[in-house]
């Protein structure tokens, strides 16, 4: 690794460090030693209607997340001229390989070679569904599914919840069961709603 190289970003990588931590005192005073009717302006949030108040909640979160993004860009930098350090600069932490003087002008801060950092990116994308995903789905297959039950299946809650209202019916006319169904509302067999219906002249 040239030496001229690693000192020039040695001097960059401190400079960034240096904006980044003053960003971060600045962030912390403004946000975290504060009170939410301190941050937010307002005196008592007793009046606020509840969309104000999750508007300042929201506006807080992004600070917060902010903050931790400042905080692991400093972490980042610090173990950066660590190795700057130890004299590790500059080595790819997966295969080992040197990376390119280019690659470390553009980010100093980088700890992979390109090809390693595109093959972590890749493994990222091919699973882009949160593992819990499965277990619901699979959930509602049990309850969506053809069969001899004679319990409340998927389809007798959906009727249930339907009556309600949907999507694509008007939400303000009640007792309406807005949804088609090949079976009877409640009911395993045809003989099961007998009772419900009314008969004149017994």
């Amino acid at each position: 690794m040239d030496e001229r190289l690693v000192r020039m970003l040695r001097r960059k990588l401190t400079a960034l460090r240096h904006r980044v931590r003053s960003q971060l005192a600045e962030m912390e005073a403004g946000m975290m030693g504060s009170s939410q009717s301190e941050w937010s302006g307002e005196l008592s949030a007793y009046d606020n209607h509840p969309a104000d108040s999750a508007s300042e909640t929201y506006h807080r979160e992004q600070q917060v997340g902010l903050i931790d993004s400042r905080r692991r860009i400093l972490s980042m930098i610090d173990g950066v001229i660590a190795k700057m350090d130890d004299g590790t600069y500059g080595l790819c932490e997966k295969c080992g390989r040197e990376i390119p003087a280019e690659r470390l002008e553009a980010i100093p801060f980088t700890l992979l070679c390109k090809e390693c950092r595109e093959a972590q990116e890749a493994e990222m994308v091919s699973h882009p569904r949160p593992p819990e995903e499965g277990l619901i789905r699979d959930l509602f297959a049990r309850l969506f599914s053809e069969g001899d039950s004679v319990g409340t299946d998927g389809e007798d809650v959906w009727q249930d919840v339907a009556e309600y209202g949907t999507s694509g019916t008007r939400q303000d006319m009640p007792g309406i069961v807005a949804v088609d169904s090949e079976e009877d509302t409640r009911a395993v067999e045809g003989t099961d709603s007998a009772a419900d219906e009314e008969y004149d002249g017994i």
